[in-house]
């Protein structure tokens, strides 16, 4: 499609929904990947991963639906067509209309993106406010109450000086490009940062955290994303090692990772604004794309039924 001379991708704006597009599609396709590897090695271990799931559940199918309202405003007024309707004026019948009406089915149904903040909000407190209700609990012993206390108080103490203090020594991984070795030493300060966040907003709303949803809410977004992040982080780095395709495949999928990445760090950090480096960088994943370098997302899709 071509406005003013030039095709919509050409333009800066055009270039941001494409480069998007393949944005939300990669971290998709690495927190999905991530979470069936989990859940397989879980099923022998009997490990559990509901955190896991309920994030790429919840992160999936609102970026399945951000990515098809992208995909309608790249089409326009031919994106309210159906298949049917394009085919009969020789125009290719790609279903936009029904992706776009059914994309939202994964936000409301079964599992609900609702249901997945009040679930991983309430896996996220219960480790604390589960001991502390026990002390709080007038049907138990005393003795009974001192030890949820003490027990609560200890793991307090030593959860909170484990995330004041730096841990650069985990995460000095020397295999890693520059690049990447930056995102993984933000994913370590931010998650830090988000546990302190996480105890005082406990301490401080203890007894009507319930009613802390908006909150809550974005301490789940911004462990979502921290979770985007180390999984891209982790698909990239495997398919660089494995030496897949050629370099300018290789060189795609490291401004893909570096992309997404960056989208996340300015979601956590609350930033909005873009700078010349990230307009670079999305024009550069927009070639990227539409030069066939990043294919290989393709690969295994089911095909679509006609």
């Amino acid at each position: 499609r071509a406005q003013m001379g030039k095709a919509v991708g050409q333009w800066q704006a055009g270039a941001e929904k494409i480069a998007l597009l393949a944005a939300n599609v990669y971290g998709m396709e690495a927190m999905s990947r991530w979470t069936i590897m989990l859940g397989d090695e879980a099923e022998k271990a009997n490990v559990d991963i509901r955190i896991e799931a309920a994030m790429a559940e919840l992160y999936c199918s609102e970026a399945n639906q951000d990515n098809a309202e992208i995909m309608m405003r790249l089409f326009a007024g031919r994106g309210y067509q159906t298949a049917a309707s394009k085919a009969s004026i020789g125009i290719e019948p790609v279903p936009v209309e029904r992706w776009f009406r059914d994309s939202i089915i994964n936000c409301i149904f079964e599992g609900s993106t609702d249901i997945m903040y009040l679930f991983l909000a309430r896996e996220g407190t219960d480790f604390a406010v589960k001991p502390a209700l026990a002390f709080l609990n007038p049907r138990l012993p005393l003795f009974k109450r001192l030890g949820a206390l003490l027990s609560t108080s200890f793991f307090m103490a030593k959860w909170v000086v484990g995330n004041l203090l730096p841990r650069p020594m985990a995460y000095k991984l020397k295999h890693l490009n520059g690049c990447n070795r930056c995102h993984l030493g933000f994913i370590n300060r931010a998650s830090q940062r988000l546990a302190l966040r996480l105890f005082i907003a406990i301490n401080r709303h203890f007894m009507d955290l319930g009613n802390q949803q908006l909150k809550l809410r974005r301490m789940v977004d911004i462990a979502t994303s921290l979770f985007v992040m180390a999984t891209t982080l982790a698909r990239t780095e495997k398919l660089l090692a494995g030496q897949m395709g050629s370099v300018s495949v290789q060189s795609a999928l490291q401004d893909l990772c570096d992309l997404v990445c960056r989208i996340h760090s300015r979601i956590i950090c609350g930033c909005s604004e873009h700078d010349q480096s990230l307009a670079m960088l999305i024009e550069k994943v927009r070639d990227h794309v539409l030069e066939g370098h990043l294919t290989l997302m393709e690969s295994e899709i089911v095909a679509r039924r006609k």
